[in-house]
């Protein structure tokens, strides 16, 4: 199975005097292609409008234009005003969409995405360089090719009975979503203050938004996204220098993140069948922690997290303990994948072949 880094979106932002949004403004109105309209469901305290242009969304660049029409504490000449230019880096230097492709951040494709980022800001008529944009948004991934759909949906009922990272909190689709079952079972994420991890079937994500017409291959994405202060927040010093070199060490960050969750959800350990764990178990000496580590099993294949299943067991902290030590003797995972599954086991480590 084949597995790849990559970064699918970036943010940038520059701000704007109000002189040069009406010039910026008055250029998308008068795009011949895609809609400028002023974003209704944006709301803020501060009196600022939000409206968007997707003039050049076919190169995988959507503009957003804020300004701000009131404020107590201003004068009406000192009005905020910016453009944050949301991108699909690949897309915008092939100038056509790659469903499944991402931008890794080489020599060669920073040099083209500067120099394509500059020919949109003269587009723009904004007398500005790539150099003097801020990097307030990096969306990092990496992705799994296997070779079986069956190998993406257990790895997503693996991930979402795992155990929630320290500081992170689970986050679903609300049940007010008419789709909200299907869109849960196909992605996982979990959330912290700087960073935001979802994991998702990337293939139903683009038959479902009609970028492809067919299944073509499986695909599994583990993505981190890290936006504006948030990133710097968490990267802390390391955050300097010219964008091409944040792009790196975001990029770096994010590999780190997405090692860290594997490590978490010990990816390195065997995920077998339902079956075949407690078929294991029975190794165990002690009876007491057999019946605790089946007790585990069976509620953790039953329940939807890992925090519902240790609740409904009723094992105590210690009873728990042992059995996770245990299991860590056998070298597999309570989680299990389902018998009918047309493979033995199932392992997400970085390194796996």
């Amino acid at each position: 199975m084949t597995r790849r880094y990559g970064i699918h979106t970036m943010e940038f932002f520059y701000r704007l005097s109000r002189k040069w949004f009406d010039k910026v403004a008055d250029r998308l109105k008068q795009a011949e292609h895609g809609k400028y309209y002023k974003d209704l469901t944006y709301h803020s305290d501060a009196g600022i409008t939000k409206y968007t242009s997707t003039a050049f969304s076919k190169y995988g660049v959507v503009i957003y234009l804020y300004r701000q029409d009131q404020s107590k504490n201003k004068t009406n000449k000192n009005l905020t005003c910016w453009i944050t230019l949301r991108l699909n880096p690949l897309t915008l230097i092939e100038q056509h969409y790659q469903p499944k492709g991402v931008f890794q951040a080489e020599e060669h494709q920073l040099i083209a995405l500067e120099d394509c980022m500059n020919d949109l800001l003269r587009n723009l008529g904004l007398d500005v360089t790539f150099k003097k944009l801020t990097l307030t948004r990096i969306d990092c991934c990496l992705d799994f090719f296997p070779n079986q759909q069956e190998w993406v949906d257990e790895a997503l009922r693996v991930m979402r009975r795992s155990k929630v990272m320290k500081a992170y909190k689970e986050s679903r689709f609300p049940a007010d979503d008419p789709r909200h079952k299907e869109k849960n079972k196909h992605s996982w994420r979990i959330y912290c203050k700087t960073a935001t991890i979802t994991a998702y079937d990337k293939t139903f994500q683009l038959l479902e938004e009609d970028l492809i017409e067919k299944h073509d291959a499986p695909m599994l994405r583990i993505e981190v996204a890290r936006s504006s202060a948030k990133f710097k927040r968490g990267l802390s010093d390391k955050v300097k220098g010219s964008n091409q070199e944040i792009i790196h060490t975001v990029m770096e960050a994010s590999r780190l993140t997405i090692h860290e969750y594997l490590e978490a959800l010990h990816a390195d350990e065997e995920f077998v069948k339902y079956d075949e764990c407690l078929q294991r178990i029975r190794e165990v000496k002690s009876k007491k922690t057999r019946e605790h580590m089946c007790k585990l099993v069976k509620k953790l294949s039953d329940c939807k997290s890992y925090a519902k299943a240790v609740e409904n067991s009723k094992l105590s902290k210690k009873q728990l303990r042992t059995a996770e030590e245990e299991f860590q003797k056998l070298g597999i995972s309570p989680i299990t994948i389902r018998n009918k599954a047309p493979f033995e086991s199932l392992r997400i480590a970085e390194s796996d072949e």
